[in-house]
């Protein structure tokens, strides 16, 4: 089965949209003189994925197939809200902590049950008596995710300036940090529990009122800077994409860092917009790694990828033809 099939099957895995065909796709992968079977399929109009041939559930996935996708998308990171940042926060630490998962899956399960308490405490007050159990939980949950996100947060911060001065000869400095509605500062975070508690105490009745819970890591932001100012206000179309970009490809030390192994690069459309420099640079980043790259030029001739390393397929007319299989 060709590689390439990787990259739909990292699609598939991770995009609702993608379509039932792209579903048919599986891959053998080898890792250290171990090998599976990762497949995925439609069943009754819902998607499954299948380790060894066997049904299960996406989380027991995490960490068999490591890879790092960039897409356009991505410059949404930068460009847009905090879920986004959110999003790409979740993604990234479960890809190499599995246990970020599960945090975050109980996290959002007592939110909701948390919600649904001050929604039914609104026209049932004397259920208010209840709420110090939910409040406890979720403390307890929401302190390990902030601090997976931190400490995530500081290695990243290193990484992604690293790259990121690389891409702009050094005439830009990204850095990243971590903003939250209980702590002021990390200086306070051997406090966060019982600042946490106070917090929930607080706002109780406004809570209450609205039905929702305020405080806590699901309002949580990364606040992205380009030599001191905010990259999504003030930062170019072009410094947000190098930011983008610098965030994504960080992964690969850290992935490496965390699971001995360079992870599968998949980058879909990145070299558009970019300077000669910068996509120099990005390719000689991708020595490390097996790569898989879209684009519609041709970005291989600068010699940065020898020809011995390279395996190109031209899409014509919707016809996939082998260029050259060295």
């Amino acid at each position: 089965m060709p590689r390439e099939k990787q990259i739909l099957l990292k699609l598939c895995f991770f995009y609702p949209e993608v379509t039932v065909i792209v579903l048919q796709m599986w891959q053998n992968l080898p890792s250290e003189g171990v090998k599976h079977i990762l497949s995925a399929k439609s069943h009754q109009g819902k998607r499954q994925f299948l380790l060894d041939g066997k049904v299960r559930k996406r989380d027991k996935i995490n960490g068999i197939f490591n890879t790092i996708l960039f897409e356009p998308d991505d410059l949404k990171i930068v460009k847009e809200g905090p879920e986004k940042r959110r999003r790409f926060l979740n993604q990234e630490i479960s890809g190499f902590r599995p246990e970020y998962h599960y945090i975050l899956r109980d996290y959002e399960k007592i939110l909701n049950q948390r919600n649904s308490l001050l929604k039914s405490i609104h026209y049932e007050p004397s259920l208010i008596t209840t709420l110090d159990v939910w409040d406890e939980q979720l403390i307890q949950t929401g302190v390990r995710l902030m601090n997976h996100r931190i400490r995530y947060l500081h290695r990243l911060n290193r990484e992604a300036n690293n790259l990121h001065q690389i891409l702009s000869l050094g005439k830009e400095t990204l850095s990243l940090s971590y903003l939250n509605n209980i702590i002021d500062s990390l200086e306070e975070l051997s406090e966060i529990k019982k600042l946490y508690k106070k917090r929930l105490e607080s706002s109780r009745e406004e809570e209450i009122s609205r039905g929702a819970t305020i405080y806590g890591p699901h309002v949580d932001d990364m606040i992205i800077q380009i030599n001191g100012k905010d990259a999504r206000r003030y930062g170019s179309q072009g410094q947000q994409r190098s930011a983008a970009i610098s965030l994504k490809l960080s992964q690969i030390e850290i992935y490496y860092d965390n699971t001995g192994e360079y992870p599968v690069v998949l980058l879909d459309d990145i070299f558009s917009e970019l300077d000669e420099h910068r996509r120099k640079s990005i390719l000689s980043l991708l020595n490390k790694t097996q790569a898989f790259i879209t684009c519609t030029e041709d970005i291989l001739n600068d010699g940065e990828v020898s020809q011995e390393n390279r395996h190109v397929i031209e899409i014509v007319q919707g016809q996939a033809q082998v260029i050259n299989n060295n």
